[in-house]
């Protein structure tokens, strides 16, 4: 078989890829995680899987996040024949088609029959115990009895041995079934013994129940009458136990309800407080409607025309000193000036300072009219302006400071501040007491709280009085009294458990031991049975474990011929891969063990790799037998080999005698060599350079 062409949708890392083959030997040359695995993988698959499996290791294949399960196409070419072998695990289909013919194959187990025929490989474990080679499994050989089959029916050319080993299966079974201990179908030597051992002690305890049934009947009327005893009395002390309960839990919520009336009746007196100190200010602040009901930006200016309206009574000493003084034309127009801007622009922020805008006005106008005039008592003149703006001004300022405090009902100012400062200062508290009522009171009313406060009355009256009937005056006890109660209590119910444990365990004795002769005999009976039945499958397993030995023996002996072909042609194979070294092989075809001739020591080592043998040594030798089963058990079929860089462990000259083998078996089997090694590409027929993993 030639592979040609491999292609996979989805698969592992790929979301398609592609890549050919060609006759001889194959290199397959990529980085690590570049797809090498993935690509023998799939052909593997592609020969062997069904693609209706439900395998989830399988189904795992599936490439991440692709939105179908993968599928694989595998192009060969067999028997001078061209082949497509398609199977797509989405749609859980199977084809093989012959090309040219039109012959095609559709049902999975027909494909699998026919590629088995083609390949001249009975299983996939044979396929993956010879042909397929993984470095990390290079010396673990699976399927061995089955290969081990396969080559004395290659090397006999018959039935016989392979029949004799399907009857050491039928006899295996068969023993099996003797000892096996399925719960769905135990076998008898693994059921006998113990139902044996069963019906004796049965038997043996019946004889013994007979005997305690009477004792258990004299016992069972003294603990029943023992038992109503101890009950009354416990009676009687749980219902003491309950009255005092009670009353604690009585005198517990008397407590609890006289402190919820102390509480309460604090809380309504503290709220009816708060309640009287609210209603005070609230009435003295009526008193201070007027004074409040001033703005604060008027009250706010009292002050400062209180300050205006006195300064205006007392004309200024210094306009009189002025008149003598020389006229000076440009300072009275830069004062002038300097008034009417002044008025001008704070008179939009505090308005009396208009009048500045006036008086400037007028000086500027005085000073014009002067200077046209030819006036020669311009100071004069300039004092008379400045004291009747200044009598006008003080006049506005007296007008509003009545007009303030005739509103507020006050006849001087220091008599309007002192009643807004008390206003002011009523309002604060006022405020206060209705906050710290309201989070007293958290939405109730006094009447609310009032109505609480009666109820938690009502509630430690009705508790006192329940507390002095007859039957709550008896369970008053002290905590000491109350504790032994409860101790006898505790030790009562405990004499209760034990006699009512006692009488369970005596009416059950009764009851269980009630079995007659009769009874007991039967069991004897059934325990015979028993023996013979034992007695009979044991004699089966002597009978059927002589015929295993005898034939075993005689297909060992058989066996010869198969280990002779397998040990001359993995000989010749392990000599030309180490030179020469290593020459006489022994194998043992049922465990498929093997043992190579040591030239240092002159004996027969194992191929293992905990064994004497170096581990390219070992390896090589099990690389070697692979490839020796292969051939044989092909029966004239061609086979691909696919090896996963089997050579990481040889040193440089058994490297290249491998490469050299592979070489020489190319010529007649396709190699696929899979590797990171660049060096290997020298010896190719045709090299397949995989692509780097894409960052």
């Amino acid at each position: 078989m030639i592979l040609r062409r491999l292609a996979v949708r989805d698969f592992r890392r790929f979301e398609r890829f592609e890549v050919g083959f060609a006759p001889g030997l194959n290199v397959v040359v990529g980085t690590n995680e570049a797809g090498k695995s993935t690509l023998r993988e799939a052909i593997t698959l592609a020969l062997f899987q069904d693609p209706k499996t439900t395998d989830r290791k399988v189904l795992g294949l599936r490439r991440w996040r692709a939105s179908s399960q993968f599928a694989v196409e595998l192009e060969f070419e067999a028997d001078g024949r061209s082949y497509l072998l398609a199977k797509d695990f989405q749609a859980r289909t199977a084809r093989l088609e012959e090309r040219g013919s039109g012959e095609t194959l559709e049902d999975a187990r027909a494909v699998e029959r026919r590629i088995k025929e083609l390949l001249g490989l009975g299983s996939r474990a044979t396929f993956e115990s010879t042909v397929r080679v993984s470095q990390r499994e290079i010396t673990q050989l699976r399927d061995g009895p089955g290969i081990a089959d396969s080559l004395q029916k290659l090397v006999t050319g018959g039935e016989q041995d392979i029949q004799a080993s399907r009857v050491l299966e039928e006899l295996d079974r068969a023993l099996g079934a003797l000892r096996t201990t399925s719960s769905s179908n135990p076998g008898p030597l693994a059921v006998l013994p113990g139902r044996l051992a069963a019906k004796e002690s049965a038997a043996v305890l019946k004889r013994q129940s007979l005997a305690r049934a009477e004792e258990a009947r004299a016992g069972l009327a003294a603990a029943q009458e023992a038992l109503a005893e101890t009950r009354r009395d416990l009676e009687e002390k749980e219902a003491v136990e309950r009255d005092c309960a009670e009353r604690f839990r009585l005198e517990d919520e008397l407590a609890k309800a006289r402190e919820a009336e102390e509480r309460l009746a604090g809380k309504a007196e503290r709220a009816a407080a708060l309640e009287e100190a609210v209603a005070r200010a609230e009435r003295e602040l009526e008193r201070y409607a007027a004074v409040l009901a001033v703005p604060s930006e008027q009250a706010a200016e009292v002050a400062s025309l209180e300050v205006q309206a006195a300064r205006a009574a007392a004309p200024s000493a210094d306009l009189a000193a002025q008149a003598g003084r020389p006229p000076l034309r440009v300072a009275w127009l830069a004062a002038a000036a300097g008034l009417a801007l002044v008025g001008l622009v704070g008179g939009a922020l505090y308005p009396p300072l208009l009048a500045l805008l006036l008086i400037g006005v007028g000086l500027l106008a005085w000073e014009l009219r002067r200077a046209r005039s030819g006036a020669v008592d311009e100071a004069a003149l300039a004092v008379r302006i400045r004291a009747e703006e200044q009598q006008r001004s003080a006049e506005s300022a007296a007008a509003r400071l009545s007009a303030v405090l005739a509103a507020a009902g006050c006849g001087q100012a220091a008599e309007f501040r002192a009643k807004r400062l008390r206003a002011e200062e009523l309002r604060r508290q006022l405020g206060e007491d209705r906050a710290r009522l309201e989070g007293l009171l958290a939405g109730q009313t006094l009447a609310d709280v009032e109505a609480e406060r009666r109820a938690a009355s009502r509630r430690a009256r009705d508790l006192a009085e329940r507390l002095d009937e007859p039957r709550m005056r008896l369970a008053k006890l002290d905590q000491v009294a109350y504790r032994r109660l409860t101790a006898d209590i505790e030790g009562l119910r405990a004499r209760v458990d034990s006699l009512g444990k006692q009488v369970e365990d005596l009416r059950v004795t009764v009851l269980a031991n009630q079995a007659g002769v009769d009874e007991v005999h039967s069991l004897e009976e059934e325990a015979q049975e028993l023996r013979d039945q034992l007695a009979a499958a044991e004699e089966r397993q002597q009978v059927l474990r002589l015929a295993r030995q005898v034939l075993d023996e005689a297909r060992l002996a058989s066996m010869v011929s198969a280990k002779d072909v397998l040990e001359g042609e993995l000989g010749g194979l392990i000599a030309e891969i180490t030179g020469g070294r290593y020459r006489q092989v022994v194998v043992d075809p049922s465990k498929l063990s093997i043992q190579v001739l040591s030239p240092d020591r002159g004996e027969l080592v194992g191929a293992s790799l905990d064994g004497d043998l170096s581990t390219g040594t070992v390896e090589q030798l099990y690389l070697a037998a692979r490839l020796a089963i292969a051939r044989l058990l092909a029966g004239g079929r061609r086979p691909p080999f696919i090896l996963d860089d089997p050579f990481v462990t040889f040193d440089g000259t058994r490297t290249k005698a491998a490469l050299a083998l592979c070489k020489r078996l190319s010529a007649e089997h396709q190699v696929l060599l899979f590797t990171c090694h660049q060096a290997y590409r020298a010896a190719a027929d045709h090299v397949v350079e995989l692509p780097a993993l894409a960052e």
